[in-house]
């Protein structure tokens, strides 16, 4: 009998189980001479063979015991070996267990009939024992190391799973001690006239050190949700998201001098609207996307020039909505285009432009969530271009 990998241990070898059996081998064939034949080959080289002399009996003897791989004739009556394939591979039981096709018709489309099926792999006969013998030791090696690398996945995914719920965990249990700090320093910077010069500098550090850490952990926590969360999709519209957006900007805003509008100038105005339409989404998370993106459009201005930013929403071929920002900032190199999506990733430094390396892997995330995209383009000195789509309310369920 045959041992199960505990569900918390690798796929092993199963090298003491190869002294019993190299593996079970289903050989299904109509001729009773091939049948014997190619059973009393393999058990020399020490598989276990079973024999179906049907393609009926082959489904109730895979029902009985599954086999590790398959050698099934195509041309067999009341049943060919296309009929038997299609069975197995429909059946998720039975869907992962390679087939080896034995036939005589050596015709190119049968042979890719074969494949359409679901088959794995065929040999032609009259076959070489040698041949069968190596192509099923390469179906077994497949489906050890595909075994091997699904173990590897789950194992993955746990430790991904873990890590994102020890950040949640950590993330939030450090914000009460955080708030604290800050209100304590908040207090102490009140009274700041009775200290010196230096001491008030290092409250001042401290003070920002303090923000930033609030703002990371603000990041963490949002990042971890949406990760693990789905998103409650409902009517939104996206021209209150960024009225909303703007309104929670005005210190940012004045500051600047930034000029955010709608539409395009250089487009035609009869193929554009000015009013950004609704679409299904979660409006907290829209407004994330819209917020980050615009901060990010005012914080990297060109020196001693306002930002200049323009947001458009049209519809594609295919009735998705592209929303862009288009803004005359600093600009982003081409080859940092992927890199600025990924988490903690930053190509500018935080004592020019400050944040937490955060935002854009949000939006990512965001609209990803939403079955969208998103992307950039971009050239140095000469402002960026982010752009993501959504579906339109009327494609979404």
């Amino acid at each position: 009998m045959n041992r199960q990998n505990s569900p918390n241990q690798p796929p092993s070898s199963q090298a003491s189980d190869a002294a019993e059996s190299k593996g079970k081998v289903l050989i299904v064939d109509d001729i009773p001479i091939t049948l014997r034949m190619l059973s009393n080959m393999l058990k020399k080289r020490g598989y276990q063979a079973i024999n179906a002399v049907s393609g009926e009996v082959a489904l109730n003897q895979v029902n009985l015991e599954l086999p590790d791989v398959i050698l099934l004739d195509i041309m067999m009556p009341d049943m060919s070996g296309y009929e038997v394939c299609q069975q197995l591979k429909s059946n998720p039981k039975t869907a992962d267990i390679p087939i080896i096709f034995l036939t005589a018709v050596t015709d190119l489309p049968e042979k890719i009939q074969a494949f359409q099926m679901g088959g794995d792999d065929y040999v032609t006969k009259p076959f070489y024992i040698e041949e069968v013998i190596l192509r099923i030791e390469h179906q077994l090696t497949l489906k050890r190391q595909q075994k091997q690398l699904n173990y590897l996945n789950q194992q993955l995914r746990q430790s991904n799973e873990e890590l994102a719920q020890f950040a949640y965990v950590v993330s939030h249990e450090l914000q009460s001690p955080l708030q604290t700090m800050i209100g304590m320093i908040g207090l102490i910077s009140a009274k700041s006239q009775r200290f010196d010069r230096k001491t008030q500098k290092y409250l001042n550090y401290i003070a920002k050190a303090s923000d930033r850490m609030h703002h990371l952990i603000s990041d963490l926590l949002t990042y971890s949700r949406i990760e693990h969360i789905d998103p409650e999709l409902e009517l939104v519209d996206c021209q209150e998201i960024l009225a909303q957006v703007l309104h929670n900007l005005p210190g940012a805003i004045a500051e600047t001098g930034a000029v955010i509008s709608l539409g395009d100038p250089s487009l035609n105005p009869q193929s554009q609207s000015t009013i950004l339409p609704k679409v299904m989404g979660n409006a907290v998370q829209l407004e994330q996307v819209f917020q980050n993106l615009i901060e990010n459009a005012i914080k990297f201005a060109r020196p001693n020039i306002p930002p200049q930013i323009q947001i458009t929403c049209q519809a594609d071929a295919n009735g998705e909505l592209i929303f862009s920002i288009h803004d005359n900032g600093i600009g982003i190199d081409p080859a940092n285009f992927e890199l600025i999506f990924q988490v903690f990733q930053r190509i500018e430094t935080v004592k020019n432009y400050p944040g937490t390396g955060l935002g854009l892997s949000i939006c990512k995330k965001i609209i990803e969530r939403h079955g969208g995209k998103i992307w950039v383009e971009s050239e140095l000195g000469c402002g960026s271009t982010f752009y993501f789509t959504l579906p339109a309310a009327s494609n979404s369920s």
